[in-house]
Protein backbone atom coordinates (compact mmCIF):
# COMPACT_ATOMS: atom_id res chain seq x y z
CA UNK A 1 0.00 0.00 0.00
CA UNK A 2 2.51 2.48 0.80
CA UNK A 3 3.97 1.70 -2.49
CA UNK A 4 1.13 2.57 -4.07
CA UNK A 5 0.77 5.78 -2.42
CA UNK A 6 4.12 6.82 -2.65
CA UNK A 7 3.55 6.58 -6.83
CA UNK A 8 0.23 7.88 -6.98
CA UNK A 9 2.06 11.21 -5.04
CA UNK A 10 4.92 10.87 -7.91
CA UNK A 11 3.00 10.65 -10.82
CA UNK A 12 0.51 13.88 -9.69
CA UNK A 13 3.63 15.87 -9.36
CA UNK A 14 3.89 15.68 -13.01
CA UNK A 15 1.33 18.51 -14.62
CA UNK A 16 1.72 16.71 -17.65
CA UNK A 17 0.06 13.81 -16.50
CA UNK A 18 -3.96 14.29 -16.26
CA UNK A 19 -5.58 13.17 -12.29
CA UNK A 20 -7.27 10.11 -14.14
CA UNK A 21 -4.83 8.58 -15.85
CA UNK A 22 -2.27 8.68 -12.67
CA UNK A 23 -4.79 7.14 -10.52
CA UNK A 24 -5.49 4.55 -13.61
CA UNK A 25 -1.79 3.99 -14.40
CA UNK A 26 -0.67 3.58 -10.81
CA UNK A 27 -3.80 1.05 -9.74
CA UNK A 28 -2.75 -1.21 -13.25
CA UNK A 29 1.03 -1.09 -12.06
CA UNK A 30 0.49 -2.09 -8.31
CA UNK A 31 -1.76 -4.66 -9.70
CA UNK A 32 1.11 -6.05 -11.67
CA UNK A 33 4.05 -6.07 -8.94
CA UNK A 34 1.50 -7.49 -6.66
CA UNK A 35 0.68 -10.23 -9.15
CA UNK A 36 4.44 -10.68 -9.81
CA UNK A 37 4.75 -10.49 -6.30
CA UNK A 38 2.56 -13.18 -5.84
CA UNK A 39 3.98 -15.68 -8.64
CA UNK A 40 7.48 -15.27 -7.74
CA UNK A 41 6.84 -16.34 -3.93
CA UNK A 42 5.12 -19.01 -5.03
CA UNK A 43 7.87 -20.06 -7.68
CA UNK A 44 10.21 -20.07 -4.61
CA UNK A 45 7.93 -22.25 -2.45
CA UNK A 46 7.24 -24.38 -5.34
CA UNK A 47 11.44 -24.81 -5.48
CA UNK A 48 11.39 -25.61 -1.61
CA UNK A 49 9.11 -28.24 -1.56
CA UNK A 50 10.65 -29.88 -4.97
CA UNK A 51 14.31 -29.54 -2.72
CA UNK A 52 13.12 -30.57 0.28
CA UNK A 53 11.44 -33.80 -1.49
CA UNK A 54 14.20 -34.37 -3.41
CA UNK A 55 16.08 -34.27 -0.25
CA UNK A 56 13.98 -36.45 2.20
CA UNK A 57 14.07 -39.56 -1.36
CA UNK A 58 17.73 -39.34 -1.08
CA UNK A 59 18.09 -39.73 2.94
CA UNK A 60 15.83 -42.83 2.22
CA UNK A 61 17.61 -44.30 -0.40
CA UNK A 62 21.31 -43.71 0.26
CA UNK A 63 20.71 -43.90 4.12
CA UNK A 64 22.55 -40.57 5.01
CA UNK A 65 21.93 -37.29 6.91
CA UNK A 66 19.91 -34.38 5.61
CA UNK A 67 23.11 -32.41 5.56
CA UNK A 68 24.59 -34.84 3.27
CA UNK A 69 21.52 -34.59 0.94
CA UNK A 70 21.85 -31.13 0.52
CA UNK A 71 25.33 -31.41 -0.35
CA UNK A 72 24.79 -34.27 -3.20
CA UNK A 73 22.23 -31.42 -4.39
CA UNK A 74 23.93 -28.48 -4.35
CA UNK A 75 26.65 -30.41 -6.46
CA UNK A 76 24.10 -32.50 -8.55
CA UNK A 77 21.75 -30.13 -9.51
CA UNK A 78 19.76 -31.80 -12.04
CA UNK A 79 18.23 -33.62 -9.17
CA UNK A 80 15.51 -30.83 -8.21
CA UNK A 81 14.47 -31.19 -11.72
CA UNK A 82 13.96 -34.59 -11.22
CA UNK A 83 10.79 -36.18 -10.21
CA UNK A 84 10.98 -38.64 -6.51
CA UNK A 85 9.40 -40.88 -8.21
CA UNK A 86 12.22 -41.05 -11.37
CA UNK A 87 14.56 -40.95 -8.89
CA UNK A 88 12.66 -43.89 -6.70
CA UNK A 89 12.65 -46.06 -10.22
CA UNK A 90 16.03 -45.28 -11.30
CA UNK A 91 17.52 -46.19 -8.04
CA UNK A 92 15.22 -49.60 -8.10
CA UNK A 93 16.87 -50.21 -11.71
CA UNK A 94 20.23 -50.06 -10.52
CA UNK A 95 19.82 -52.76 -7.21
CA UNK A 96 18.01 -54.82 -9.99
CA UNK A 97 21.90 -54.46 -11.93
CA UNK A 98 23.61 -55.68 -8.40
CA UNK A 99 24.74 -51.97 -8.28
CA UNK A 100 24.59 -51.09 -4.44
CA UNK A 101 23.29 -48.07 -2.88
CA UNK A 102 27.22 -47.25 -1.72
CA UNK A 103 28.04 -47.30 -5.42
CA UNK A 104 25.33 -44.64 -5.73
CA UNK A 105 27.02 -42.53 -3.14
CA UNK A 106 30.29 -41.78 -5.41
CA UNK A 107 27.81 -41.32 -8.27
CA UNK A 108 24.38 -39.99 -6.68
CA UNK A 109 23.28 -37.84 -9.95
CA UNK A 110 22.85 -41.25 -12.44
CA UNK A 111 19.62 -41.00 -9.90
CA UNK A 112 18.58 -38.31 -12.32
CA UNK A 113 19.36 -39.90 -15.72
CA UNK A 114 16.93 -40.21 -18.56
CA UNK A 115 16.70 -43.48 -20.38
CA UNK A 116 18.21 -45.13 -17.58
CA UNK A 117 16.83 -48.83 -18.61
CA UNK A 118 18.55 -48.81 -21.87
CA UNK A 119 21.33 -47.86 -21.35
CA UNK A 120 22.27 -50.28 -18.99
CA UNK A 121 21.07 -52.95 -21.00
CA UNK A 122 23.15 -51.62 -23.85
CA UNK A 123 25.86 -51.63 -21.09
CA UNK A 124 25.72 -55.10 -20.31
CA UNK A 125 26.30 -55.92 -23.75
CA UNK A 126 29.96 -55.42 -23.08
CA UNK A 127 32.23 -57.59 -21.42
CA UNK A 128 32.98 -55.37 -18.58
CA UNK A 129 30.77 -56.02 -15.25
CA UNK A 130 28.18 -53.38 -14.43
CA UNK A 131 29.98 -51.49 -11.21
CA UNK A 132 33.18 -50.96 -13.81
CA UNK A 133 31.29 -49.18 -16.70
CA UNK A 134 28.56 -47.05 -14.42
CA UNK A 135 30.29 -43.94 -14.48
CA UNK A 136 29.79 -44.40 -18.93
CA UNK A 137 25.79 -43.84 -17.96
CA UNK A 138 26.61 -40.34 -17.76
CA UNK A 139 27.07 -40.32 -21.91
CA UNK A 140 23.67 -39.90 -24.15
CA UNK A 141 22.23 -42.76 -25.51
CA UNK A 142 23.65 -41.91 -28.93
CA UNK A 143 27.39 -42.27 -27.33
CA UNK A 144 26.39 -45.18 -25.52
CA UNK A 145 25.18 -46.96 -28.63
CA UNK A 146 28.72 -45.44 -30.62
CA UNK A 147 31.23 -46.84 -27.51
CA UNK A 148 29.64 -50.44 -27.18
CA UNK A 149 29.47 -51.30 -31.63
CA UNK A 150 33.00 -51.22 -31.08
CA UNK A 151 34.08 -51.37 -27.57
CA UNK A 152 36.96 -49.07 -27.46
CA UNK A 153 37.23 -49.18 -23.64
CA UNK A 154 40.40 -51.72 -23.78
CA UNK A 155 41.57 -49.43 -26.63
CA UNK A 156 41.21 -46.65 -24.95
CA UNK A 157 42.97 -48.41 -21.18
CA UNK A 158 45.84 -49.05 -23.43
CA UNK A 159 46.41 -45.66 -24.78
CA UNK A 160 45.87 -44.27 -21.60
CA UNK A 161 47.86 -46.47 -19.64
CA UNK A 162 45.20 -46.66 -16.78
CA UNK A 163 42.98 -49.19 -15.33
CA UNK A 164 39.39 -50.16 -16.53
CA UNK A 165 37.52 -47.83 -14.36
CA UNK A 166 39.77 -45.28 -14.34
CA UNK A 167 39.42 -44.90 -17.94
CA UNK A 168 35.71 -45.45 -18.10
CA UNK A 169 35.32 -42.41 -15.50
CA UNK A 170 38.03 -40.22 -18.08
CA UNK A 171 35.42 -41.36 -20.55
CA UNK A 172 32.47 -40.14 -19.58
CA UNK A 173 34.12 -37.06 -18.69
CA UNK A 174 35.67 -36.39 -22.16
CA UNK A 175 33.12 -38.09 -23.99
CA UNK A 176 34.67 -36.58 -27.56
CA UNK A 177 37.12 -40.19 -26.97
CA UNK A 178 34.65 -42.13 -28.28
CA UNK A 179 34.11 -40.19 -31.36
CA UNK A 180 37.74 -39.47 -32.19
CA UNK A 181 39.80 -42.17 -34.50
CA UNK A 182 42.26 -43.67 -32.60
CA UNK A 183 45.31 -43.28 -34.99
CA UNK A 184 44.19 -39.20 -34.08
CA UNK A 185 44.97 -39.98 -30.58
CA UNK A 186 48.21 -41.59 -31.56
CA UNK A 187 49.73 -39.29 -34.09
CA UNK A 188 48.22 -36.03 -31.71
CA UNK A 189 50.06 -37.71 -28.44
CA UNK A 190 53.62 -38.23 -30.65
CA UNK A 191 53.16 -34.84 -31.51
CA UNK A 192 53.04 -33.67 -28.39
CA UNK A 193 55.59 -35.89 -26.81
CA UNK A 194 58.33 -35.44 -29.21
CA UNK A 195 57.81 -31.68 -28.47
CA UNK A 196 58.59 -32.25 -24.52
CA UNK A 197 55.45 -32.57 -23.12
CA UNK A 198 55.13 -35.40 -20.74
CA UNK A 199 52.85 -38.08 -21.04
CA UNK A 200 51.02 -37.75 -18.04
CA UNK A 201 50.46 -33.60 -18.54
CA UNK A 202 48.65 -34.70 -21.32
CA UNK A 203 46.20 -37.45 -19.52
CA UNK A 204 45.75 -34.67 -17.27
CA UNK A 205 44.57 -32.63 -20.26
CA UNK A 206 43.02 -34.42 -22.80
CA UNK A 207 41.16 -31.95 -24.45
CA UNK A 208 44.25 -31.00 -26.00
CA UNK A 209 43.63 -34.24 -28.37
CA UNK A 210 40.54 -32.83 -30.20
CA UNK A 211 43.08 -30.59 -31.62
CA UNK A 212 43.41 -31.42 -35.54
CA UNK A 213 47.48 -32.42 -35.81
CA UNK A 214 47.67 -29.52 -38.48
CA UNK A 215 46.60 -26.89 -36.03
CA UNK A 216 48.54 -28.32 -33.06
CA UNK A 217 51.84 -28.62 -35.62
CA UNK A 218 51.16 -24.66 -36.25
CA UNK A 219 50.60 -23.72 -32.59
CA UNK A 220 54.44 -26.17 -31.60
CA UNK A 221 56.10 -23.79 -34.32
CA UNK A 222 54.63 -20.56 -32.66
CA UNK A 223 55.53 -21.44 -29.24
CA UNK A 224 59.20 -22.66 -30.57
CA UNK A 225 59.50 -19.22 -32.79
CA UNK A 226 58.47 -17.30 -29.58
CA UNK A 227 61.31 -19.33 -27.16
CA UNK A 228 58.57 -20.15 -25.21
CA UNK A 229 59.38 -23.90 -22.87
CA UNK A 230 56.35 -26.40 -23.82
CA UNK A 231 55.69 -27.94 -20.64
CA UNK A 232 52.02 -28.19 -20.38
CA UNK A 233 49.69 -28.65 -23.24
CA UNK A 234 47.25 -25.61 -22.09
CA UNK A 235 49.99 -23.32 -23.88
CA UNK A 236 48.73 -24.87 -27.07
CA UNK A 237 45.04 -25.06 -26.37
CA UNK A 238 44.80 -21.13 -24.76
CA UNK A 239 43.60 -18.61 -26.81
CA UNK A 240 45.79 -16.16 -28.80
CA UNK A 241 45.19 -13.41 -25.64
CA UNK A 242 46.05 -15.32 -22.87
CA UNK A 243 49.01 -16.76 -25.10
CA UNK A 244 50.47 -13.14 -25.98
CA UNK A 245 49.91 -12.49 -22.14
CA UNK A 246 52.05 -15.51 -20.95
CA UNK A 247 54.60 -14.39 -23.76
CA UNK A 248 54.42 -10.78 -22.19
CA UNK A 249 54.83 -12.31 -18.65
CA UNK A 250 57.78 -15.01 -19.70
CA UNK A 251 59.83 -11.93 -20.65
CA UNK A 252 59.19 -9.93 -18.32
CA UNK A 253 60.61 -12.45 -15.66
CA UNK A 254 63.45 -13.03 -17.72
CA UNK A 255 63.84 -9.31 -18.05
CA UNK A 256 64.04 -9.38 -14.07
CA UNK A 257 65.72 -13.05 -13.15
CA UNK A 258 68.06 -12.32 -15.72
CA UNK A 259 70.58 -15.49 -16.14
CA UNK A 260 70.40 -16.44 -12.53
CA UNK A 261 68.26 -19.51 -12.97
CA UNK A 262 70.39 -21.14 -15.41
CA UNK A 263 74.13 -19.85 -13.93
CA UNK A 264 72.59 -21.88 -10.25
CA UNK A 265 71.78 -24.99 -11.84
CA UNK A 266 74.77 -24.79 -13.96
CA UNK A 267 77.07 -24.20 -11.03
CA UNK A 268 75.19 -26.66 -9.18
CA UNK A 269 75.07 -29.71 -11.46
CA UNK A 270 78.51 -29.69 -12.54
CA UNK A 271 80.03 -28.81 -9.17
CA UNK A 272 82.03 -25.20 -9.70
CA UNK A 273 81.79 -21.65 -8.81
CA UNK A 274 78.84 -19.55 -9.77
CA UNK A 275 81.70 -17.10 -11.27
CA UNK A 276 82.46 -19.98 -13.34
CA UNK A 277 78.41 -20.49 -14.59
CA UNK A 278 78.51 -16.76 -15.40
CA UNK A 279 81.90 -17.04 -17.56
CA UNK A 280 79.52 -19.33 -19.43
CA UNK A 281 76.71 -17.45 -20.09
CA UNK A 282 78.60 -14.53 -20.93
CA UNK A 283 80.73 -16.49 -23.51
CA UNK A 284 77.53 -17.91 -24.82
CA UNK A 285 74.81 -15.54 -24.62
CA UNK A 286 71.95 -18.45 -26.20
CA UNK A 287 72.59 -20.33 -22.91
CA UNK A 288 70.18 -17.53 -21.61
CA UNK A 289 67.21 -19.06 -23.34
CA UNK A 290 68.21 -23.06 -22.32
CA UNK A 291 65.51 -24.52 -20.70
CA UNK A 292 66.92 -26.15 -17.36
CA UNK A 293 65.16 -29.17 -18.50
CA UNK A 294 67.14 -29.51 -21.63
CA UNK A 295 70.73 -28.50 -19.68
CA UNK A 296 69.66 -31.39 -17.03
CA UNK A 297 69.39 -33.86 -20.09
CA UNK A 298 72.61 -33.38 -21.42
CA UNK A 299 74.35 -33.65 -17.83
CA UNK A 300 72.70 -36.94 -17.31
CA UNK A 301 73.97 -38.02 -20.68
CA UNK A 302 77.68 -37.23 -20.41
CA UNK A 303 77.73 -38.39 -17.02
CA UNK A 304 76.04 -41.59 -18.18
CA UNK A 305 78.98 -41.57 -20.58
CA UNK A 306 81.57 -41.24 -18.11
CA UNK A 307 82.65 -38.10 -18.44
CA UNK A 308 83.41 -35.57 -15.55
CA UNK A 309 82.04 -32.08 -14.54
CA UNK A 310 85.61 -31.52 -15.54
CA UNK A 311 85.30 -32.59 -18.97
CA UNK A 312 81.77 -30.51 -19.53
CA UNK A 313 83.43 -27.23 -17.76
CA UNK A 314 86.08 -27.60 -20.29
CA UNK A 315 83.62 -27.67 -22.96
CA UNK A 316 79.98 -25.69 -22.36
CA UNK A 317 79.02 -25.05 -25.74
CA UNK A 318 77.81 -28.55 -25.97
CA UNK A 319 74.73 -27.47 -23.61
CA UNK A 320 73.67 -25.25 -26.86
CA UNK A 321 73.81 -28.48 -29.10
CA UNK A 322 71.07 -30.77 -29.73
CA UNK A 323 70.82 -33.65 -27.53
CA UNK A 324 69.74 -35.87 -30.01
CA UNK A 325 73.17 -35.59 -32.02
CA UNK A 326 75.13 -35.95 -28.91
CA UNK A 327 73.20 -39.20 -28.32
CA UNK A 328 73.96 -40.54 -31.55
CA UNK A 329 77.52 -39.93 -31.38
CA UNK A 330 77.98 -41.08 -28.44
CA UNK A 331 75.96 -44.03 -29.23
CA UNK A 332 78.94 -44.93 -32.38
CA UNK A 333 81.19 -44.19 -30.19
CA UNK A 334 80.15 -47.09 -27.79
CA UNK A 335 79.79 -49.35 -30.41
CA UNK A 336 83.47 -48.93 -30.73
CA UNK A 337 83.86 -49.28 -26.92
CA UNK A 338 85.37 -46.38 -26.94
CA UNK A 339 84.92 -42.72 -25.68
CA UNK A 340 86.63 -39.62 -27.22
CA UNK A 341 89.26 -37.50 -24.76
CA UNK A 342 88.04 -34.59 -26.66
CA UNK A 343 84.36 -33.67 -25.81
CA UNK A 344 84.56 -30.61 -27.70
CA UNK A 345 84.60 -32.95 -31.50
CA UNK A 346 80.94 -34.15 -30.13
CA UNK A 347 79.82 -29.93 -30.89
CA UNK A 348 81.40 -29.60 -34.20
CA UNK A 349 79.59 -29.78 -37.41
CA UNK A 350 78.56 -33.23 -39.29
CA UNK A 351 81.48 -33.21 -41.32
CA UNK A 352 83.97 -32.24 -39.06
CA UNK A 353 82.79 -34.66 -36.39
CA UNK A 354 82.68 -37.68 -39.61
CA UNK A 355 86.46 -36.71 -40.55
CA UNK A 356 87.42 -36.88 -37.27
CA UNK A 357 85.67 -39.87 -36.36
CA UNK A 358 87.33 -41.68 -39.58
CA UNK A 359 90.87 -40.21 -38.92
CA UNK A 360 91.57 -40.36 -35.21
CA UNK A 361 94.06 -42.28 -33.84
CA UNK A 362 93.71 -44.33 -30.81
CA UNK A 363 95.43 -42.23 -28.74
CA UNK A 364 92.77 -40.23 -28.76
CA UNK A 365 89.90 -42.70 -27.54
CA UNK A 366 90.03 -44.04 -23.84
CA UNK A 367 87.88 -47.26 -23.02
CA UNK A 368 84.22 -46.48 -22.53
CA UNK A 369 82.91 -46.71 -19.00
CA UNK A 370 79.93 -45.63 -17.01
CA UNK A 371 80.37 -43.32 -14.22
CA UNK A 372 77.52 -41.17 -12.55
CA UNK A 373 78.24 -37.54 -10.71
Amino acid sequence: MRLFIRLNKLLRSNPSVSPQLTSRNCILFYSKVAVDCDDERNLVKHKEKSLNKVKLKLQELLRIHGLDALNIIERHRELVHTSTSMIDKNYNYFIESGISHTKLLIYPELLATNDLLEKIDILKTLPHPMKVTLPLLKLSLATIKRLCENDRIDELSKFLKLPLPETCCIIAAKPFLVTVDQDHLNESLKLLMDHGIAFQDVVKDLWILRYSTKLLKSKLEYLKKHEIDIKKPWLIRCTDGTLARHIKKDLENKSVLGDEAVIEYISERLCCPLETAREFVHKYPRLRRKSLLKIKEMTDLLYGYGFTSDDICRVPKIFLCSIETIKTRLKEMHSRGVVTQKLYILTKSKKEYLQYYGTSSDKDWIPYKTSLC
